[in-house]
C-alpha cells in the first residue's frame, strides 16, 4: 500500500509577521541549570493560520525580548512580563540552519524586530 506523508511541517523559509499567542514559558535545559524561554507564535500563510514555536536560551534572547517590548535596564539586563507579551507582534526571517552537533536542519528565527500591527 502506498502512503503519502507530508514532512514539510512548519513554516516555510521566508519573512513573517508573527504574533505571540501564549505566555512565554521559562524552562531549564535538561543537562544543566541554564534557562531558556519558549515562545509560541501564530501567523497567516495564505488563508491558513500557522503556528511556530521557538526556544531561546537566555544568553541569546536579547533580540526577541526587545522585540516583544522588554526594556534594557542595563546592558544585557531586561525587565519584561512573560504574561503581558500575548498579542505583541514581531517580524523575523525563518531560515533553515544545520545543527553542528547532529547535522540535522532546523527552523530558526533570525533578524528579529518589533513589528507594527497590520
Amino acid at each position: 500500500m502506498i502512503e503519502r506523508t507530508d514532512t514539510n511541517n512548519g513554516l516555510p523559509v521566508g519573512h513573517y509577521k508573527l504574533t505571540v499567542s501564549s505566555p512565554v514559558e521559562k524552562h531549564k535545559f535538561e543537562n544543566n541549570d541554564k534557562k531558556y524561554y519558549l515562545f509560541k507564535f501564530t501567523t497567516t500563510l495564505g488563508e491558513n493560520l500557522m503556528e511556530h514555536q521557538e526556544r531561546f536560551p537566555a544568553w541569546m534572547a536579547s533580540d526577541i525580548i526587545k522585540a516583544v517590548g522588554g526594556k534594557e535596564v542595563t546592558p544585557g539586563v531586561f525587565e519584561w512580563d512573560r504574561d503581558a507579551v500575548i498579542g505583541n507582534m514581531v517580524e523575523a526571517d525563518i531560515v533553515m540552519e544545520k545543527n553542528p552537533k547532529d547535522g540535522k536542519e532546523y527552523r530558526r528565527m533570525k533578524n528579529i524586530k518589533e513589528a507594527l500591527p497590520f
